[in-house]
């Protein structure tokens, strides 16, 4: 599922944040988008989604407004905090997105739809399926809403920064399951993170945000990456040193 930013403007009231802003993310493309506190990388995902709209340009996903693949359940999403319903249990929160009426849920391939107990096995909450989200750990809670997007199986997940309230060692659980699911080949996805090493570690490519003069939003560094979670290569290193550089 293709993702393009063509010439986007966007303000926070009056304060322009985005102008002239352009990014592509081809199909199925694994990427990291990196900046300071502020800078404005929630802001690219809520745009992406559809759930802001942009004051100039254009955006599509799939060649689609994203308000209309947001719509068709095709978008699926992983916060910092979260998104469990705190009255359900792990198992309705996990089959929750097939029984909202009137929302036809849309993956790649409907034959490779997973049941809830295969997807709650998968991220390694079976044992806590009849558990309430306040029952759990950070970590936990973090597994429960990875297996909502193993059931969801959505064409496009934005991840922002889904990882951050739990410790390197079960980030690092997180991010290897989040790649074991039946559609991660062909799912196209974006994650905002501060965490360099993760960034580069995570996928094909890491967009770094910078400002310019007014304290516009702009792509300073757009570099390929594609080494692996395990990797530890002086290529990696490299790559990490020159996004520091490039968030000076």
């Amino acid at each position: 599922m293709r993702i393009s930013f063509s010439d986007v403007g966007f303000s926070y009231d009056t304060q322009p944040i985005l102008r002239d802003f352009y990014l592509d993310i081809p199909s199925a493309q694994k990427v990291a988008i990196v900046g300071v506190s502020g800078i404005g990388k929630s802001t690219i995902l809520s745009l992406a989604s559809g759930l802001s709209r942009p004051s100039h340009g254009h955006i599509t996903v799939s060649e689609q407004a994203p308000e209309i693949v947001l719509q068709e359940g095709r978008i699926g999403f992983l916060f910092q905090t979260p998104a469990l319903f705190p009255w359900l249990t792990c198992r309705e929160n996990v089959s929750l997105p097939s029984k909202i009426a009137g929302v036809q849920i849309k993956t790649v391939e409907q034959s490779s739809q997973l049941s809830t107990e295969q997807a709650m096995t998968m991220a390694g909450i079976e044992h806590a399926a009849d558990k309430y989200p306040h029952e759990l750990s950070g970590g936990m809670r973090a597994r429960a809403a990875l297996a909502v997007q193993y059931y969801h199986q959505p064409e496009l997940m934005l991840l922002d920064e889904p990882f951050a309230n739990v410790d390197d060692i079960m980030k690092q659980a997180l991010l290897r399951k989040l790649a074991i699911s039946p559609l991660y080949a062909v799912q196209t996805i974006v994650m905002v993170t501060h965490n360099i090493m993760d960034a580069v570690k995570f996928g094909d490519r890491v967009v770094v945000l910078n400002r310019t003069g007014g304290d516009l939003v702009h792509v300073c560094l757009d570099i390929e990456t594609g080494f692996g979670l395990d990797a530890l290569t002086e290529n990696l290193i490299e790559v990490e040193t020159e996004i520091r550089e490039a968030l000076q």
